[in-house]
């Protein structure tokens, strides 16, 4: 509990894309992310995180509601012409009404993305920032700042999601990649988005209640529109290959050429890719240099000691991993593992570590048990992190981690993957299924599936995703007879 014996402050910071392994806390050598880090250092670091599913309005949603997309209905982009369902189910609970009913001011800014309605107040933030319409904020942004700017982008919030950032002078079809923002940082959606968070998180601190502060930045999300000096900070010449960029996919499903196809990136070779990854990671530590004025202005406030900060993303990145650009139905490492750190001086103890199983879907559940506010009486999938924050392991915790993915602009496409110890198994219905070592092959190059002395495991395996299949209600689970007999 906090020093003030009142529930603490909960400021969550939400990424986009981005993969733990270009975070130097997670192991990077290249990428630089110091505030990043330096939160790790300052509390905890959790090793074995996964999202739910490796795609934004799902995610979000998960994260929201604390169940997986099978149970709130968001099961793709909300904001295209083949989005399955535009919002959560009707009556679903999410963390920030049950907070705000608990006495929390509450406030959000940035990428939203969950809904294509009613945003952010619809869901219990009693204040709300720019969002996902904010290209007229930014427009006054830039007069206030006297920097150059232009019109508002009109967009349809029924079929166009806004631009992600302003500029990118290197597309593959019907996708931009990257190119230099010849705008500061503080003319950018991030810049915006930060300096609304800390105009409300200075309003809120002022006032009596214990605050919610979520911040969702946009990036390093593509297109990777990156300002100096981030645009110059990482030479493409300098940065080596992936260590799995030469996938061939021998054994593998034929989702991965296909993917090259779709992205227009088949035949690229890695000094092709090089000047992407090199946007990419110079976003990255632009994000974390962002994350770190957050982190000072919490400082200088005084309400460190009373807040439990939270640093995660919603998915991560291939940017080149397997030769792929973007994400789409590849339950890879680089997509599935995020980062996630928590810091909250008094509780937990600096440089922690957990390798305990650990999800995005399940800070619904943290952050209301560590203020204090009973869960809902509805089926949740979402467990609270708060004992792992304390260092302390429940003896029933979770052995197994599911995620799940039911299709993305190309198309619907089931899929489930479950890592269990060393392996990863993903069960593809209409495709080859996969089977990684990921201690022997960490960059999941070869597929065992098809290996018959691993036969029992993988029986095993596929007993432990018929399970949670049935235990989650998981509408897949009935049709799976291989899994399910």
């Amino acid at each position: 509990m906090s020093r003030t014996n009142r529930p603490p402050n909960i400021v969550l910071v939400l990424l986009d894309q981005l993969r733990a392994d270009v975070c130097g806390t997670y192991g990077s050598a290249i990428c630089r992310t110091p505030h990043l880090d330096r939160i790790a250092a300052q509390g905890i670091r959790f090793d074995r995180a996964y999202t739910p599913i490796g795609i934004c309005s799902p995610a979000r949603a998960s994260m929201l509601s604390g169940t997986y997309p099978h149970r709130h209905g968001v099961l793709n982009n909300v904001h295209g012409p083949d989005a399955l369902q535009v919002d959560l189910r009707p009556g679903t609970p999410v963390y920030p009404a049950l907070l705000r009913d608990a006495g929390y001011a509450t406030s959000y800014t940035g990428k939203w993305h969950v809904d294509i309605e009613d945003g952010p107040a619809s869901k219990g933030f009693t204040h709300v920032g720019a969002c996902d319409d904010y290209m007229p904020a930014l427009a006054e942004q830039r007069r206030r700042l006297g920097l150059p700017h232009t019109d508002p982008i009109a967009f349809d919030r029924s079929t166009t999601y806004p631009p992600l950032s302003a500029r990118a002078t290197r597309t593959v079809p019907g996708f931009p990649l990257e190119g230099r923002e010849t705008q500061p940082v503080e003319g950018t959606p991030q810049g915006l988005f930060l300096e609304n968070a800390l105009d409300a998180m200075e309003a809120m601190r002022r006032g009596d209640a214990p605050f919610l502060l979520v911040l969702s930045f946009l990036g390093p999300h593509w297109p990777y529109s990156v300002p100096e000096p981030w645009w110059s900070m990482y030479d493409p010449a300098a940065i080596p290959p992936w260590p799995n960029w030469e996938d061939d996919f021998t054994g593998k499903p034929g989702a991965n050429r296909r993917g090259l196809q779709h992205f227009g990136v088949e035949g690229w070779t890695w000094q092709d890719w090089a000047p992407t990854v090199a946007a990419y990671l110079g976003s990255v530590t632009m994000h974390d240099e962002l994350i770190g004025r957050l982190v000072a202005a919490l400082d200088a406030g005084g309400a460190a000691e009373d807040t439990l900060l939270i640093v995660t993303a919603d998915h991560g990145d291939l940017c080149g991993s397997h030769r792929q650009f973007n994400k789409g139905p590849l339950m890879y490492e680089e997509v599935y593992r995020i980062p996630l750190v928590a810091r909250w001086p008094g509780v937990i103890a600096p440089q922690s570590a957990s390798d305990a199983y650990a999800s995005s879907l399940d800070l619904f559940a943290t952050m209301l048990d560590a203020a204090g506010v009973a869960l809902p009486d509805a089926p949740l999938d979402s467990r609270s992190l708060l004992p792992l924050l304390r260092g302390e392991t429940p003896q029933d915790w979770r052995d197994s981690w599911v995620s799940e993915f039911h299709g993305d602009e190309f198309g619907l496409y089931s899929q489930r993957m479950l890592v269990h110890g060393r392996h990863k198994l993903v069960y593809n219905p209409h495709d080859v299924d996969e089977l990684y070592d990921l201690v022997a092959d960490p960059h999941e190059l070869r597929n065992l599936s098809a290996e018959p002395s691993l036969a029992a495991l993988r029986d095993d395996l596929e007993s432990r995703l018929a399970q949670w299949m049935d235990a989650t209600g998981d509408p897949l689970g009935k049709y799976a007879y291989n899994l399910l007999g």
